[in-house]
C-alpha cells in the first residue's frame, strides 16, 4: 500500500461473517474427484447475496471487495471451472469494478465433530488476492505474459516501472476527463447564451487549463510525479466548474422552458385583462364614431 501512495489512496477494512452460506444449488454437477463444480455462468449469482451481507460504506470513493468464502461441510468440496469444464487452480474469479472472490476448501476430516478449528493457508490466499489486486489496478501478472521462459524476481509486489505505468495511465485519464468537462462546458455556453458565469467558476476553468498545460510540459520533460499532480489539479478544477450548482440549475431549468412553466400561471389572469382591453377598444371606437356624426 505504501508503494502506491503516489498513485492511489487505499484504505483497508476487513470483516469476518460467520454462519453465512450462499444460495448454491444442492444439485450441482460433480467431477471424478466428487467435487461440486460451479460453472462460469453461475458465478455472477454469487455476488448479489454477498453484497447484502457485506458492511455498508458511506464513502463517496469507489470500493473494491476481496472476498474469501469457506463453504460449509455439505457444500465442500466446491470448485470453480472454466468454460471448458476444467477446475481453476486458484479457485477464484474476478469481476471488474467490483473485486475478487475466492473459494477456500479446508481440509476437514470426515469424522470430525463441529465446531472444528480451521487453519487457513494465508500464503496461498494472499497470492491469489495480490494477483487480483494487480489486475484491478490494470497490471498484468507474470503468468499472463507471452514469454516462453522468465526469471522470477523477488521484491515488492509493484515494480517501479509498473508505478510509472500507472502514473501515465492516470494522467492520461485525468487530462482526457478534464478536457471533456471543459469542452462540455463550452458547448453549454454556446447553447445557453444568456448564462451567467460567476468569477469563481471562471477561475476554476482558467486553473484547469493552466494545470493541463503545466502537466503536459512536465511530462514532456520527464517529471512524471509532478505532471501527475498537475493533472489531478486540472481534473478537480474542471469537474468542480462543470458541476457547479449554479450551472446545474440552468441545465435542469433552461430559459426556453420558462415559458412553458409561466404561461399556465399567467394565462388565467391575462384572459380577463385581454377581454377588458378589447371592450375598452370597442367602447373607444364607438365614442369616436359618435363624435364624428355629431
Amino acid at each position: 500500500i505504501d508503494e502506491l501512495k503516489d498513485v492511489v489512496t487505499i484504505k483497508i477494512k476487513s470483516q469476518v461473517l460467520f454462519m453465512t452460506s450462499l444460495p448454491i444449488s444442492a444439485h450441482l454437477p460433480m467431477n471424478a474427484e466428487k467435487e461440486f463444480i460451479l460453472q462460469p455462468e453461475q458465478l455472477p449469482s454469487l455476488v448479489n447475496p454477498i453484497e447484502d451481507k457485506l458492511g455498508s460504506d458511506t464513502s463517496l470513493q469507489p470500493n473494491v471487495n476481496i472476498v474469501l468464502y469457506i463453504p460449509s461441510r455439505h457444500q465442500s468440496l466446491l470448485r470453480i471451472s472454466d468454460s471448458e469444464g476444467k477446475a481453476l487452480p486458484s479457485n477464484a474469479f474476478l469481476l471488474p469494478q467490483w473485486g475478487g472472490f475466492m473459494i477456500y476448501n479446508p481440509s476437514l476430516p470426515e469424522n470430525s465433530s463441529l465446531p472444528y478449528t480451521l487453519h487457513i493457508d494465508m500464503s496461498s490466499v494472499m497470492n491469489v488476492f495480490l494477483s487480483q489486486f494487480r489486475l484491478l489496478l490494470g497490471l498484468l501478472n507474470v503468468g499472463d505474459l507471452n514469454n516462453e521462459s522468465f526469471l522470477e524476481l523477488t521484491g515488492p509486489i509493484i515494480r517501479e516501472w509498473e508505478k510509472d505505468f500507472l502514473l501515465r495511465k492516470n494522467v492520461q485519464e485525468q487530462i482526457s476527463s478534464s478536457m471533456s468537462s471543459l469542452s462540455s462546458l463550452s458547448h453549454l455556453l454556446r447553447k445557453i447564451r444568456n448564462i451567467v458565469i460567476h468569477d469563481d467558476i471562471g477561475q476554476k476553468v482558467q486553473f484547469a487549463l493552466s494545470s493541463t498545460k503545466e502537466s503536459l510540459q512536465l511530462l514532456h520533460h520527464g517529471y512524471l510525479k509532478e505532471g501527475y499532480k498537475a493533472a489531478q489539479v486540472a481534473f478537480i478544477d474542471s469537474d468542480e466548474a462543470f458541476y457547479d450548482p449554479s450551472l446545474l440549475r440552468l441545465l435542469y431549468f433552461p430559459e426556453d422552458q420558462k415559458y412553458a412553466i409561466y404561461i399556465p400561471l399567467f394565462l388565467p389572469i391575462s384572459i380577463p385583462v385581454l377581454m377588458s382591453l378589447t371592450y375598452l377598444w370597442k367602447f373607444w371606437n364607438e365614442l369616436k364614431h359618435k363624435s364624428k356624426h355629431d
